[in-house]
């Protein structure tokens, strides 16, 4: 199973965020995310799920098939776009579970209780460490911040 998507930034003030134009994709998560893992699964358990040693038993996922913001940047569009294509000519399927978290959804996370020891080993880490030099930045320091991904087989 690989995970598709992006992290949007948005520097506009909250009322402002549900505007068409409010989102830019800055991080391209398929060149980060090497696999599903027990992170992903405690995010969006993306089914069918692989065996991640008693995943069943984790608490509910924080943001599982929410869909795609109706907002999302012009870099998630255009990969819809190209699944769409993909999908009328090869038939529908590969593609699905589309979701998003905010990056305050994520802060407060508590991980060991999906039982992730070290969220260092995870190829997430690399996202969310990206996302917090993101947010150390003036400019970006009150902006929004939301993951939009998907998988597929």
């Amino acid at each position: 199973m690989d995970i598709h998507g992006w992290v949007e930034v948005t520097s506009l003030d909250p009322h402002h965020r549900s505007e068409s134009y409010a989102w830019t994709g800055v991080i391209r998560l398929d060149y980060l995310i090497g696999w599903y893992d027990i992170v992903a699964a405690a995010m969006f358990r993306f089914r069918p799920a692989t065996s991640l040693g008693g995943e069943p038993d984790l608490p509910a996922p924080i943001a599982a098939d929410r869909g795609i913001p109706p907002n999302s940047s012009e870099n998630v569009a255009a990969e819809l776009e190209a699944i769409r294509d993909f999908e009328a000519r090869s038939g529908a399927g590969e593609f699905g579970e589309y979701t998003h978290v905010t990056w305050e959804e994520l802060q407060a996370v508590d991980w060991q209780r999906f039982g992730v020891r070290r969220l260092e080993d995870s190829p997430w880490f690399t996202v969310m460490e990206m996302i917090r030099v993101l947010k150390r930045r003036p400019e970006f320091a009150n902006a929004g911040v939301r993951i939009v991904c998907w998988r597929s087989w």
